[in-house]
């Protein structure tokens, strides 16, 4: 039969603890990896909005137009495969019906 003293159980304790303690903060660290990959995407698409809202704004400071749309659209004649689209006009433009008059009263 098997004999421990304390010192075995204390040994046994302390090694138990630390390998706990190690599987949490591995854990611990890939979540917030995972957590970090998250905020750093969004930081990439809120930086890629405000990139494209300065460009709207020069562009239709440049023209003098408003601009309605810009779009990124598949375009096989160009080597990259993609061209910007941009459609000038009133965004309200789209709405069907006849374009409203003022009254002259």
């Amino acid at each position: 039969m098997f004999r421990f003293t304390i010192r075995d159980v204390l040994w046994l304790t302390v090694v138990v603890a630390l390998a706990c303690t190690l599987l949490l903060s591995f854990r611990e660290r890939r979540r917030m990896a995972s957590r970090l990959r998250e905020l750093e995407r969004a930081a990439d698409v809120t930086e890629h909005v405000r990139t494209e809202r300065a460009l709207i704004d020069e562009l239709q400071r440049v023209t003098g137009r408003p601009m309605r749309t810009m779009r990124y659209r598949n375009d096989p004649s160009k080597p990259t495969g993609y061209k910007w689209h941009f459609e000038y006009g009133d965004p309200d433009s789209t709405k069907s019906g006849p374009p409203s008059t003022p009254n002259s009263d």
